[in-house]
């Protein structure tokens, strides 16, 4: 709301008071003047402070009570910013771009093995998204949840079938991971909205607009030497799933992968981009125990080795760009992540 000033114009008017005749006000001459009201500026609003749901912190989503109920007595292993997910790609630092918090458990022997909970602001999710997982379903790869809008934002909760298979689960099994993520959902908003909302990042001049993939194909595909490119991953273990779907659609991470298996070649290349999402922390770095290297066009680069030897995922090389992220796999990634900064 404006305040205003009523101008201090001089006004002659006759003052009755307990009868009594008021006394006359002097105009001013032209030469003594008006003094021109000050104007006062509208103050511009502060913008939402960014924060992510709880304060970032996956202790306070799940209580140690509803916790031991739904693993049934058994300690889960709570999500880490150490883990491996944590490097190829930083979901969890993506989501917290947008104002949303993701957690995971793992309990190894109980009826349920695997919970996790993706707190997002409704305004980042697709609708389509929103309604496939309005009612409790399963889905690829063995994963069931359901998701609910309260308080303008979206919690997805998701379990995981302990034997997974095509067949739809028994009545027993439907029952124990339906409570299961009913019982996340509404840990999550037995809380104040206060808490469980979350504000995203005001954009800076200096993130990615992340391109197309076919904008890249040609630079990627020369780093990584390979004539043919084919869009594609000749396998079946790629990003997806619903919290995957809301980062691209909201333009902060994207996948591009390219291949040729033709008779004469069997190069692969992929790069997961993502935008603003800041670099590494140092517990990150220490925990996968990073070779810091050196490429063209990066603010810093980093080669991963993971345990597993050999494919197309044993070597990844992450570069950062100001806030921004690209992990290069397959074949040359050194080249083709040189390669790919230049036209970025």
């Amino acid at each position: 709301m404006t305040l205003r000033r009523l101008a201090p114009a001089l006004i002659a008017a006759a003052l009755v008071l307990a009868g009594c005749a008021a006394t006359s006000v002097p105009t001013p001459t032209a030469s003594e003047g008006v003094a021109a009201p000050a104007s006062e500026a509208t103050p511009t609003p502060e913008p939402p402070q960014a924060r992510v749901p709880f304060d970032g912190d996956c202790s306070g989503v799940l209580t140690a009570d509803l916790a031991a109920q739904i693993f049934h007595g058994v300690q889960p292993v709570t999500s880490s910013p150490d883990n491996i997910g944590g490097l190829m790609p930083d979901v969890a630092g993506s989501l917290a771009r947008l104002g949303g918090l993701a957690c995971t458990w793992w309990a190894e022997g109980a009826p349920v093995e695997y919970l996790s909970v993706a707190v997002i602001p409704r305004m980042h999710v697709p609708d389509d998204v929103a309604a496939e997982r309005a009612q409790f379903g399963c889905y690829g790869w063995g994963y069931c949840g359901r998701g609910e809008v309260r308080s303008d934002m979206w919690v997805l909760a998701e379990t995981a079938r302990v034997n997974e298979n095509d067949l739809d689960p028994s009545a027993e099994e439907a029952s124990v991971m339906t409570a299961a993520v009913d019982g996340l959902i509404q840990s999550v908003l037995g809380h104040a909205p206060s808490v469980y909302s979350g504000v995203p990042v005001s954009p800076a001049a200096d993130w990615w607009t992340l391109p197309a993939c076919e904008k890249i194909a040609s630079a990627a595909a020369s780093g990584a030497g390979i004539t043919a490119p084919q869009p594609g991953f000749p396998g079946d273990n790629v990003p997806d799933g619903p919290v995957w779907e809301v980062l691209t659609a909201a333009g902060v991470a994207q996948w591009c992968p390219w291949y040729d298996l033709t008779e004469n070649s069997s190069r692969i290349t992929e790069l997961q981009l993502q935008s603003g999402v800041g670099a590494p922390s140092a517990a990150q770095l220490e925990a996968h125990n990073v070779e810091t290297i050196s490429i063209a066009g990066a603010d810093a680069a980093y080669r991963l080795v993971y345990e597993y030897s050999g494919g197309a995922r044993g070597v990844e090389i992450l570069v950062v760009d100001g806030p921004n992220r690209l992990l290069v796999g397959g074949y040359g990634p050194e080249a083709v992540a040189a390669a790919v900064l230049a036209v970025l």
